[in-house]
């Protein structure tokens, strides 16, 4: 879904002769509030500003970012109006989906479907066309869910109280209700609903066999970053210390850990251990340009020689070059060698938009991807990369043993540890004796209020990981885990508040990681050799 880009241009008049710089908006910033309701006011249609009973200013920020950057369609005073009627009902969260939904059905009827005007959507050709030769998915009869809820549920019911000779004005802007009982026979809303729970429980039913391999595998292949990594610290602490010289090439001998590629059964998918030695070689900035002049202007050797701007001593860091096969470089090696770890989003891009987080701060991320391209070498961070895998390994860790969906997941905070007694079993019987758990108090999808959290269990093997990302926060943050808010944009944004929550890094404005996107790229480095 296509999110608010946080800049807005603005309404002020500029000179021919001396034109001012645009200001850039992030709607995604409280602190912006009064600027986000200006731009807003600004860009709102004439004829909504009048509309009866709405107080635009109400309307949450990121709405107003995405309806001044992103709806650019003739409906846009119609998308406006609709959202504007249900916005005291309804969730930021939830009218921020609604709105996405709606203008993206509209995108999708007029390009694909024969939509020309609003009018058009009172005539069922549309709307048969639409399902037409096809079952929907679960995402399309979502769409025309949100948009029925908003036509009928909303929209007829605000019209309706206005005075009749308004009505006759707002009837040209209204959503057009759809043709009666469509979502459930002509958009086959159950056999949609049957397919999608057929399809995951499929999913399941093979997934859930493998929960105890898979947990073991995140296991050994976060241990092998760990010892790769404390390796990698090892030496630069040497280099520091005047004992090697840069670069300072050497083997690493491990054992790398992978699943059988063509098991048949479930009994057939077992781990498969296999020793090997990679060749790495030590570097900082300063050297890898001085041992390559060849590839480098006079300018940047000149840099580099008097360690100034990017080869200055602060930002000389240490770095590893690989050669060998890709397969053998822990489990990711592929995307390491392709340049698919960073925070540039692209198809097959894996990362996180959190600097420091699987790939290092953009600075540092763009000399990398300028030396890779000039050298055609496989360089790589490792502390970045490793704080990528343990927190994948804590987030697959907690997924596969207590059951949390990603809106649980972000939830499970340093302050939320509680440990209750319980009836101790051996071979799934009660050995009548207690033992204590540790478990969180999280609140689970389609709840809201905190009289309904629920016990989620962590487990030892957890508890290890938070407890490494506790440290690794409290170093970063002088002593301690930052109180930071919900992301934004995700699903339980208006229904918790701040907590010292173990999902974050970087500056703490930028809140815990964000969506299942976060989880599943996580986790892909983890089990990418599984995809």
């Amino acid at each position: 879904m296509m999110m608010p880009s946080g800049s807005t241009a603005s309404a002020t008049s500029t000179s021919v002769d001396q034109p001012d710089r645009v200001p850039r908006l992030h709607f995604n910033k409280p602190k912006e509030r009064a600027n986000h309701i200006q731009a807003f006011l600004t860009w709102l249609p004439p004829m909504l500003k009048t509309a009866p009973g709405i107080c635009w200013e109400r309307l949450p920020s990121v709405i107003m970012g995405y309806l001044i950057n992103a709806v650019d369609l003739p409906e846009v005073v119609a998308i406006t109006l609709a959202i504007g009627c249900a916005m005291d009902a309804m969730k930021p969260k939830t009218l921020y989906t609604y709105c996405i939904a709606i203008t993206n059905l509209f995108r999708r009827l007029r390009r694909s479907y024969g939509m020309m005007t609003l009018a058009d959507l009172s005539e069922r050709r549309i709307w048969d066309a639409f399902v037409a030769g096809r079952l929907i998915t679960s995402g399309d009869l979502n769409m025309l869910k949100r948009y029925e809820t908003l036509a009928c549920v909303y929209q007829r019911p605000y019209v309706e109280d206005l005075p009749e000779r308004h009505q006759v004005i707002w009837k040209p802007y209204l959503l057009p209700k759809l043709p009666r009982g469509f979502c459930e026979k002509q958009a086959q809303q159950q056999a949609v609903i049957a397919a999608t729970e057929a399809r995951r429980k499929e999913q399941s039913d093979v997934i859930v066999p493998l929960f105890p391999l898979l947990v073991e595998l995140a296991q050994l292949r976060k241990q092998a970053a760990e010892r790769l990594v404390k390796e990698y610290r090892r030496l630069c602490r040497c280099a520091e210390r005047g004992e090697i010289a840069l670069p300072y090439h050497f083997a690493y001998a491990d054992r790398q850990f992978s699943v059988a590629e063509h098991a048949q059964t479930l009994a057939e998918v077992q781990l498969i251990e296999q020793p090997i030695t990679l060749s790495l070689t030590l570097w900082n900035r300063t050297q890898w340009v001085k041992s390559h002049p060849d590839l480098y202007t006079k300018d940047v050797q000149r840099r580099a020689q008097r360690q100034i701007e990017a080869y200055a001593p602060e930002r000389n860091g240490y770095f590893l070059q690989y050669e060998g096969p890709p397969e053998q470089l822990l489990w990711c090696g592929d995307l390491i060698e392709k340049q698919h770890i960073s925070q540039r989003h692209g198809k097959d891009m894996v990362g996180t938009r959190r600097p420091g987080l699987l790939s290092p701060d953009a600075s540092v991320a763009y000399w990398f991807r300028w030396a890779r391209g000039l050298s055609g070498s496989v360089l790589f961070e490792p502390e970045s990369l490793y704080r990528g895998v343990l927190f994948a390994a804590a987030l697959a860790t907690l997924s596969l043993t207590n059951g949390s969906r990603v809106s649980e997941l972000l939830q499970v905070s340093a302050s939320r540890f509680e440990t209750i007694v319980v009836d101790e079993l051996k071979n799934q019987q009660p050995t009548g004796r207690k033992v204590g758990v540790l478990v969180q108090k999280l609140l689970p999808k389609g709840y809201q209020h905190e009289s309904e959290r629920q016990f989620f269990l962590i487990s030892e093997m957890a508890v290890r990981h938070l407890k490494e990302i506790a440290e690794l926060l409290q170093s970063a943050h002088g002593g301690r885990i930052p109180l930071v808010y919900p992301e934004a944009f995700g699903n339980k944004a208006d229904d918790l508040v701040a907590e010292p929550y173990f999902f974050q890094w970087g500056p703490p404005q930028m809140g815990i990681l964000a969506t299942s996107r976060h989880r599943m790229l996580l986790s892909c480095c983890v089990f990418s050799s599984m995809a």
